[in-house]
């Protein structure tokens, strides 16, 4: 019974280690984790020497032996000019980070000389560019050259890094054309709109391409102007064209005025055609006109229907 409560009890006393962000994957050489596999006990995590995981202060240690990371590259000599020292580093990685060998070297140094103070830095001057211009003159040009030297020894490069100068050409710009202003609008082509024709008056304005001239005689020419050089517009505001009225066709003779004897028939006519609008003429002459006519008696056998010359009626 003693000895399953000492058991009981060591086994409540055994610390679990912290869960930890565990990664598959640790580059030794950036001393990088990657491909992340979740938290997990730190313990459970480093069942897998190739793994890695993220310590309380973000770095990344890894789960395999004590190993030191290769030497960085030699650092940039601490003086421009002159004798001086660089250094590079190594770090350990690994669980117990203090048992890797020699882990007080892990930095070393060496005498170097500044190698700004015996040469100029500067590459050679590239090509020109082409001039800004290319007819009328008065243009420029620029060149420029590279500081060759590492970015320690940028204060061995002395003077300008670009230069200009004049590019002036022999020839002339094309002069493109502009418009001159528009002129007044012409009188309308007609003094009122007519129902017979579909045609409305208008008026036109113009413009010519002379401010300035379109010159010719460069290469290239020069652009004419665009668009057009007339405008019409319809005269909309004009009044209707008078109409003047015209009579129709006489209607046949009406009925004779008596059954018995000598009588009149009438025919009329109407002015449609076209009736007068817009202040337009109303017919002229009479709208209606008689003819005489002969209406036979009873117990008269002679046909005594001739008509004579019809006598006009204004009406």
């Amino acid at each position: 019974m003693e000895a399953l409560l000492v058991l009981v009890l060591l086994l409540v006393s055994v610390d679990r280690s912290e869960c930890v962000r565990c990664f598959a994957r640790f580059d030794l050489t950036a001393g990088q984790c990657d491909e992340e596999l979740g938290e997990v006990d730190e313990d459970d995590c480093c069942q897998n020497p190739h793994y890695g995981y993220e310590t309380a202060d973000g770095a990344c240690q890894s789960c395999g032996p004590p190993a030191w990371s290769p030497w960085s590259s030699w650092s940039q000599c601490n003086v421009l000019c002159g004798d001086g020292v660089r250094q590079r580093k190594r770090t350990c990685f690994g669980i117990g980070e203090s048992q890797c060998d020699e882990a007080e070297v892990n930095l070393q140094m060496e005498p170097c000389n500044g190698s700004c103070c015996s040469t100029e830095g500067w590459g050679l001057w590239l090509d020109w560019s082409p001039c800004s211009v290319t007819c009328g003159g008065g243009g420029v040009r620029k060149r420029e050259r590279v500081c060759s030297s590492s970015p320690e020894c940028r204060l061995a490069c002395s003077g300008p890094s670009q230069e200009t100068e004049t590019c002036p050409t022999k020839n002339p710009c094309p002069v493109h054309g502009g418009w001159s202003g528009w002129s007044g609008w012409s009188d309308c082509s007609g003094t009122c709109i007519s129902d017979q024709s579909r045609d409305v008056p208008s008026r036109h304005r113009y413009r010519s391409c002379s401010n300035p001239v379109p010159s010719n005689t460069t290469v290239p020419p020069g652009d004419t102007c665009p668009g057009d050089n007339i405008q019409e517009q319809q005269c909309s505001e004009l009044p209707n064209c008078p109409v003047d009225g015209s009579w129709g066709a006489w209607s046949p003779p009406g009925p004779c005025s008596v059954t018995c004897g000598e009588g009149l028939q009438m025919s009329t006519r109407t002015c449609n055609n076209p009736v007068p609008k817009y202040g337009g003429r109303f017919c002229e002459g009479p709208s209606a006109k008689t003819h005489v006519c002969q209406s036979p008696c009873p117990g008269n056998t002679q046909n005594h229907s001739t008509v004579a010359s019809p006598v006009p009626i204004h009406i």
